[in-house]
C-alpha cells in the first residue's frame, strides 16, 4: 500500500490532486479571513482595562490569535477579564468545530475514505 509523502506511486490520481488544491486554498483563505477580524477584536478588547495581559500592540493581538488558533497557548498573552475569557472560549470552540471539520474533509479526500453514515461493528 502506498504511503502519503512516500516517493514512488501516489495513492492520489491527478484528478484527486486537482480537487484538493481548491480545498487547501479554501482552508488557507478561511484561516486568513478569520485571523484578521479576531486579531482586531482581541486588540480592541485589550484596550479595555483588565481584559488582557500581554496584548499591547496589533502585532501582539495577531500573535495571540495565531497562538490561540493553533491551540499552543504559551501564556505570555492571556485573557483576565470575563468578557475577554468568553470571547476566547468562543474562539476556541469555533476553531475546534470548523477547522476540525475542514481538516477532516481534506483528510477524507486524501485517503479516499468517506463516511456513509453507517458504523461497522468491530468483531
Amino acid at each position: 500500500m502506498p504511503v502519503l509523502g512516500h516517493r514512488g506511486s501516489s495513492p492520489l490520481s491527478d484528478t484527486d490532486r486537482r480537487r484538493l488544491v481548491p480545498q487547501w486554498a479554501g482552508l488557507l483563505s478561511f484561516t486568513r479571513k478569520s485571523n484578521g477580524p479576531l486579531a482586531v477584536l482581541f486588540y480592541s478588547l485589550s484596550r479595555v482595562p483588565d481584559q488582557f495581559v500581554g496584548i499591547r500592540t496589533r502585532t501582539d493581538a495577531l500573535y495571540f490569535t495565531v497562538v490561540t488558533m493553533a491551540t499552543v497557548g504559551y501564556g505570555d498573552a492571556h485573557p483576565v477579564g470575563q468578557v475577554a475569557k468568553a470571547v476566547v472560549a468562543l474562539t476556541i470552540v469555533f476553531n475546534l468545530v470548523f477547522i476540525g471539520a475542514i481538516a477532516t474533509a481534506i483528510i477524507q479526500r486524501l485517503t479516499g475514505s468517506h463516511d456513509d453514515g453507517s458504523r461497522r461493528r468491530m468483531r
